[in-house]
């Protein structure tokens, strides 16, 4: 059950709230963000990752200092930290760059809430939204930059990221465990194999020092050590195999995992589930060149097709795209863009995706899936893969609008068991990808962060 906040907590949230909105030193760097992994803005789709990240150009003088300064002080604690001690019994957590409550960070500090109450699991933020909406529920949440937020951050033994360190406050959080779980396994290229190398010398050389402080990498597979290796540059000795927790949620119902999702839209999803089919729509976003996905879809023709078939689809777009999707009909349901859409997904019977590494989440729970990459050769031209595509989409791939219409009819009015098709494609994917396709995966992960938490202070 969450756990009230000890004494050192304040009573009332909104104190703790007004105090983050009087910092003045953001080391979240606004508009810069770490550029780890983007190129294009890339996002997967699930609420996860990631939004639009700078170009090389959008690095200004100021905006460089600012980076140089939140890794100098970074450095500078980590060396005070181990003159005043870090308290191994409290974990701190963050996503997104501290907007919102979600992915493995999310699924990992619920599960350590209610499973392991040996260690403090406190949830750290940039949104007063986010830390109302946990304190009503009865979590640990603090404004990263209010003064519990800060000192949950210098005291922290463990750190957990799941994008970069503008999850949590970059210059608090200096010789602590960090522990990045990633949010998920990438088709496109990241970080060095994509962008970095265009970025100006001094915000690459204070990432190059930031990657190097990341003690534990969780990987789903050995065989993905290499994409990680080369995208990121982080030690392989800091690989550790385990899981992703949010997968969970895809299995079953995890307490507290309705914290940061639109009741309405589940409600209304719920009643969709009862009358036909539920399909998911979670698109990549393109970035700003002005081709979003709506450009390739005929929403009255798809509204026409589901309608036939007394069928949903449920579209979360990115949140710098702007898509009505609703003046479309009844049968095409928008989830608001800072929605988790974990919870929610498992209710799906088909997913559609084009590069998305929910994709190989969904693979946990064997149903179909229909991938849409309608500007596949472009997008490998100037994005690139990391493997054959062909090789890791166990489902239809259609590249226009017409193929996409007839894969879904033949996955929706198949009445003899669609999944059958590919399930075994399906089945030598997900065992490629995830050593550990079923079971727990938030426990998993917690035992491999405890184990090598306790060795480390043993030495």
């Amino acid at each position: 059950m969450p756990s009230s906040e000890d004494a050192g907590t304040a009573a009332d949230p909104s104190a703790d709230v007004r105090a983050g909105e009087t910092a003045e030193f953001d080391d979240r760097l606004e508009d810069d963000g770490d550029p780890a992994e983007r190129r294009d803005g890339s996002a997967d789709g699930t609420g996860t990752t990631t939004d639009a990240g700078p170009s090389p150009e959008s690095f200004g003088r100021w905006k460089q200092l600012r980076y140089v300064l939140a890794t100098a002080l970074f450095a500078l604690v980590a060396r005070l930290s181990a003159w005043y001690g870090r308290d191994p019994s409290v974990w701190a957590f963050g996503a997104r760059g501290g907007s919102a409550f979600v992915d493995n960070a999310k699924y990992l500090y619920l599960h350590a809430v209610e499973h392991h109450p040996e260690v403090r699991a406190v949830w750290l933020t940039r949104d007063r939204d986010v830390v109302t909406d946990l304190r009503d529920a009865g979590y640990d949440a603090h404004h990263v930059h209010s003064p519990r937020g800060v000192l949950v951050a210098l005291r922290a033994g463990v750190v957990v990221l799941t994008e970069d360190f503008r999850d949590v406050n970059v210059a608090a959080v200096g010789g602590a465990r960090i522990v990045q779980l990633w949010h998920g396994i990438p088709i496109k290229r990241i970080g060095w194999d994509a962008e970095l190398p265009d970025f100006p010398l001094a915000i690459r050389l204070c990432l190059g020092h930031l990657q190097r402080q990341v003690s534990q990498f969780v990987l789903t597979a050995s065989d993905l050590a290499d994409v990680f290796a080369s995208g990121l540059r982080i030690d392989r000795d800091a690989h550790a195999l385990a899981g992703y927790p949010r997968t969970d949620a895809l299995r079953r119902s995890i307490p507290g995992e309705m914290v940061g999702v639109d009741g309405r839209v589940t409600t209304r999803l719920d009643r969709a589930a009862e009358d036909g089919a539920l399909l998911f729509y979670l698109p990549t976003y393109r970035g700003t060149d002005g081709q979003g996905f709506d450009h390739h879809l005929d929403l009255d023709a798809l509204e026409a097709f589901l309608a036939e078939r007394d069928a949903t689809l449920a579209v979360k777009p990115h949140p710098k795209e702007s898509v009505d999707l609703d003046a479309t009909g009844s049968r095409i349901v928008e989830i608001p863009p800072d929605n988790d859409v974990y919870p929610l997904l498992r209710r799906a019977d088909v997913l559609l995706t084009d590069y998305s590494s929910v994709a190989f989440d969904f693979l946990r729970v064997d149903r179909p899936i229909v991938f849409y990459p309608y500007d596949r050769e472009r997008y490998e031209r100037t994005r690139g893969f990391y493997v054959d595509y062909d090789a890791v989409t166990p489902g239809p791939v259609a590249e226009e609008f017409d193929a996409l219409l007839d894969a879904l009819a033949d996955v929706l009015d198949d009445e003899d068991s669609p999944a059958d098709d590919w399930q075994a494609e399906r089945a030598a994917v997900r065992d490629r990808l995830f050593e550990h396709p079923d079971g727990d995966h938030a426990e998993r992960t917690y035992r491999v962060v405890a184990a090598a938490d306790r060795q480390d202070r043993l030495r």
